[in-house]
């Protein structure tokens, strides 16, 4: 590439209009065509030296020999520089073309990883879903058992209040039968007994509210525990991927940067 722009016009002064018009021998007597020199005898008419077309082969020969002479100037005087400055050129572009794809196959595989921890996160924050509804679960059986043992506690509360009834009918009857002979002894033991059975039933109602409160505590405590363990685990998820999503971008771009230099 370099040889042809350099010695194209050393060629074209150098050679004789003989060499680029070489093709044609119109030799005289030979009718419209053409005979190259050796195809006649010598003194022919169109043949040899002694007649006929001039042997151009010095003349080409000489052409050549400037050709060769100017190729090998060129060559000294610079032309081995552009040979090496064009290797040296292709080399970077072979480089850059390397360095371009390493960062693409880095940064794909970067994009993959940062995937990935999205993906864990992802899960993490399934799994705190997960305990937290199951937080959630505990803590609506809990409020059940609650409300069943305060049901229960009203029950026999209104089952002791009953049987208090029934108890205090009962010494009211025996009272009244036994009216001649204690009434006053009646009067006070259907008092004891209206006391105690009031007594009774104040209780297991007491009993009965505090059960529930505390039921109700207890469930409460547990849902908000769940609650903030399930974002705990959410927030330490999101962190882990965001710090290892930085880490590996930090890669890349030092990836990169060598990459450049």
């Amino acid at each position: 590439m370099f040889a042809t722009r350099a010695f194209a016009p050393v060629v074209r002064r150098a050679a004789p209009r003989a060499i680029r018009n070489s093709r044609g021998y119109a030799a005289p007597g030979t009718p419209g065509g053409a005979v190259p020199p050796h195809s006649a005898p010598s003194g022919a008419p169109g043949g040899g030296p002694s007649g006929g077309k001039k042997d151009n082969t010095p003349l080409i020969i000489a052409g050549g020999v400037v050709a060769a002479a100017g190729l090998y100037y060129w060559y000294k005087s610079g032309g081995k520089q552009e040979i090496q400055q064009h290797r040296v050129n292709q080399d970077i572009k072979d480089a850059y073309k390397d360095a371009k794809q390493v960062a693409k196959d880095d940064v794909s595989w970067a994009e993959g990883k940062v995937q990935q921890g999205l993906d864990r996160v992802k899960d993490a924050a399934g799994r705190a879903g997960s305990q937290a509804a199951q937080g959630v679960e505990e803590a609506k059986s809990k409020a059940a058992q609650a409300h069943a043992d305060a049901q229960k506690g009203w029950n026999e509360a209104k089952a002791n209040a009953s049987q208090a009834r029934a108890d205090a009918e009962q010494g009211w009857n025996n009272a009244k039968a036994n009216a001649e002979s204690g009434w006053d002894n009646a009067k006070a033991n259907a008092k004891a007994n209206a006391d105690q059975a009031r007594a009774d039933a104040e209780k297991g109602w007491n009993t009965a509210k505090a059960n529930v409160q505390q039921g109700w505590e207890d469930a409460k405590a547990n849902a908000h525990a769940g609650i903030e363990n399930a974002r705990t685990a959410a927030k330490q998820g999101i962190d882990n991927a965001s710090a290892k999503a930085h880490e590996l971008g930090d890669k890349v771009e030092d990836k990169i940067s060598g990459a450049r230099k």
